[in-house]
């Protein structure tokens, strides 16, 4: 998972399928920045940032890593913040991807003098104080502000970026004299000796105060252009010195009010000091107005779905229905072990999580620790705990999973394989069981690679079947989500028949367990698979069947969410609704369906906002789209562009900030719709655009993924477009 000491990666290289390397940024001792290029749309652009192995060579490292990663994050949407978009799995390493910023680092410009005036320093200052305000209204201490760790836009706006990363390496030393040539600008323990407070530099217990000295430190190397200091601390020194030097000519002439700033900044004493970000940079404000007469705007738009504000309870679901352990059961397991008192409580950071994904993250961290611990007793030859430690890393794949690091997710549950696999054989029906659940998983995530996922169902139904047991309730669940799944995939290659056969004999299964037993959770997966028998018989004209198939899901559904207080099947229930509602109007029961999306959309809506469970975005793209086109027939075609707009705003941020470039047909499809209703509307201009869009997007998709669904829409849309001036493919 992290990048070897060593290996390099190069221009052109692809990256995730989705991306290419087009630039190194940067290179050095902690690893190397990239900027990527989408491949579907060469004006979008990230910065991704590796770290070497030899900066995470050990688990506490790793566990740091993640919690800083974390902390990152979780921090809000700031116009002078870099904002973190997501993490991926590359080959062997962990790669950042965060906004593209295209102007360098404040570092740069100091050495091509690109700030020349007292008042660009000022916007720059105040910038800055603004955005670290926000990072230590929760909690975030920077420890490592500096020139290099703010980037520029063009327009000459900062944006802080590396939140807590450098500290996630804090463990490494610099050899020798850290005072020499050079050391001073080379981030260790946490901090970098030029830029440092006197209470980092003294090991002291630090406040968000901290930081309001190495902004001082920034501002200095700003005007002076240089750093004659060796150490933050004895920068006030110099500063003095500069001040009281008739002589001396800084780049930037800085009035007596700056002066009186930057000394409260050097305080040290705290009491002295600012004491916040926000007073200062309201003084900084403040002296903007008196010199220039303007006053100080930030400019900014906020992304529509932030991370933070998704804030609520971790229910430790994954997307398919499954869950995860409170991973302190599997701590206090491998601490007992060892020989370790249990815990009550794991205090992994400083700063508690506030979204849903940061608190996933923190469950990883747990289980990391965990993993460490057994991962020792068997390097000693303990191996008794070796199936545990198996579902440890099944247990992190689903995490993975869930905050959408498929390639991550899929390293783990390939670890846990070998190790179940590598036990003594024959396997008990216990470990027939893991392993079998461990297929199914794995083989969920290469429906991108569908003959590799139907190989491994075929696999694991045949393990199943030849198991000691085959007629033992677990062994006849697997069997039924192995058929469930087939028939996902059936029906995503167009084969209606065959995933109608699958989803028939996956129900056959569970009605027979639910009526022997009394688990939920068989109920839960007939109100799960009744949906899609009910699809297979409207695909298949037997609409008025259908309808009565989908209240018996919303029933089962909804009485499981009242009765047995499974809010989780909220997501559940309004796929129910839009499935129906889809059948609904393809009776010409229009208002009806109408009726049924709203309910979905709320169902949704409140699982978003009140949970702060972002899966349901995709969900949400769905019914605002399937509303469109239902207003669309209503002739209502004002409300129709609402929700169109609202289903496009929330598929940009799903691909363009979470990185869900495996969207990019359902993106293609909803441009394409878009642009068939600008185009009955006679919204001409409009429309071809779209169009152009949605066909290279679902070209793009379609030489990847051969899907039918998006291979359809590409004909319907290159049909409707026929003879429509403008619209010429040049490729033809």
């Amino acid at each position: 998972m992290i990048e070897p000491a060593g290996k390099s990666w190069n221009i052109g290289m692809k990256i995730l399928r989705y991306f290419v390397i087009d630039k190194i940024l940067g290179q050095g001792g902690m690893g190397s920045v990239y900027r990527v290029r989408s491949t579907h749309s060469h004006s979008h652009c990230l910065a991704m940032k590796t770290l070497q192995a030899s900066y995470l060579d050990s688990p506490e490292r790793k566990r740091m890593f993640i919690r800083e990663l974390r902390t990152w994050i979780d921090l809000p949407d700031h116009p002078n913040i870099t904002r973190c978009l997501f993490f991926r799995t590359v080959e062997d390493r962990i790669a950042i991807f965060s906004e593209f910023i295209d102007g360098g680092s404040i570092e740069e410009w100091i050495h091509t003098q690109r700030i020349s005036s007292v008042d660009m320093l000022l916007k720059i200052a105040i910038g800055i104080a603004r955005g670290l305000a926000t990072a230590h209204s929760v909690g975030v201490i920077h420890r490592d502000i500096k020139p290099a760790n703010i980037l520029m836009t063009r327009d000459g706006v900062p944006k802080i970026t590396d939140f807590g990363l450098s500290r996630a390496t804090h463990l490494r030393k610099l050899k020798g004299d850290s005072r020499r040539k050079g050391a001073a600008l080379v981030t260790t323990d946490g901090m970098t000796l030029a830029f440092c407070s006197p209470e980092q530099a003294a090991g002291s217990t630090l406040n968000h105060q901290t930081d309001i000295w190495s902004i001082g430190l920034t501002l200095l190397n700003i005007i002076t252009g240089e750093i004659t200091w060796p150490i933050g601390a004895m920068a006030p020194l110099f500063f003095q010195s500069l001040i009281n030097s008739p002589g001396s000519r800084a780049p930037i002439a800085f009035p007596e009010p700056l002066v009186e700033i930057l000394n409260r900044c050097f305080e040290k004493d705290l009491d002295r000091r600012w004491a916040t970000v926000s007073v200062l940079a309201d003084a900084l404000e403040s002296l903007l107005k008196d010199l220039t007469g303007t006053k100080y705007s930030p400019g900014f738009k906020p992304d529509t779905f932030p991370e933070h504000q998704l804030s609520g309870h971790l229910h430790r679901r994954t997307i398919r229905g499954g869950f995860w352990k409170d991973p302190l059961e599997w701590l206090n397991y491998a601490r007992k072990a060892v020989g370790k008192e249990s815990v009550t409580e794991v205090n992994v950071s400083e700063q508690q999580p506030v979204s849903v994904k940061a608190r996933a993250l923190e469950d990883v961290e747990v289980l990391e620790e965990s993993h460490e611990i057994l991962s020792d007793l068997a390097a000693q030859g303990f191996d008794s705990h070796e199936s545990v430690r198996a579902k440890i890393l099944f247990e992190k794949g689903k995490i993975l999973e869930f905050i959408e690091d498929i390639p991550g997710a899929l390293v783990e549950f390939d670890a846990a394989l070998n190790i179940l696999k590598s036990l003594s054989q024959p396997l008990p029906l216990k470990e027939i069981v893991n392993l079998a659940t461990l297929q199914i998983q794995k083989a969920n995530l290469l429906l991108s690679q569908r003959d590799d996922a139907l190989t491994l169902y075929d696999a694991t139904r045949d393990l199943l079947l030849n198991s000691e047991d085959p007629s033992h309730p677990d062994i006849q669940d697997l069997i039924a989500r192995v058929h469930a799944n087939t028939g996902n995939v059936h029906w995503s290659d167009g084969r209606v028949e065959q995933a109608a056969k699958c989803y028939r004999q996956a129900t056959d299964i569970w009605e027979t367990l639910a009526r022997t037993y009394t688990s939920i959770e068989y109920r839960e997966e007939l109100a799960r698979i009744y949906p899609n028998q009910a699809i297979m018989k409207c695909i298949m004209g037997h609409g008025e069947e259908a309808l009565n198939i989908f209240d018996r899901a919303i029933e089962m559904t909804e009485t499981l969410i009242q009765e047995k207080s499974l809010d989780h099947l909220k997501r559940d229930l309004g796929n129910v609704f839009l499935n129906k509602a889809m059948a609904l109007h393809e009776m010409n029961r229009i208002n009806d369906a109408l009726e049924l999306i709203d309910r979905s959309i709320t169902c949704y809506e409140d699982l978003l906002y009140r949970d702060g469970q972002n899966r349901v975005l995709e969900d949400l793209v769905g019914a605002e789209q399937y509303r469109c086109s239902i207003l669309t027939a209503m002739n209502r075609t004002e409300d129709a562009l609402v929700s169109m707009e609202k289903a496009r705003q929330i598929m940009d941020h799903l691909v363009s900030w979470d990185g869900r470039e495996d969207l990019l047909g359902d993106q293609g499809i909803l441009l394409a719709e878009n642009a068939t209703l600008c185009l009955d509307i006679h919204q001409l201009p409009e429309a071809v655009s779209l169009k152009e869009t949605a066909v290279r997007l679902m070209k793009t998709d379609l030489a990847k993924t051969h899907r039918h669904d998006v291979e359809e829409a590409l004909n319907i849309l290159e049909i409707k477009f026929q003879n429509i001036p403008g619209t010429e493919d040049p490729h033809k």
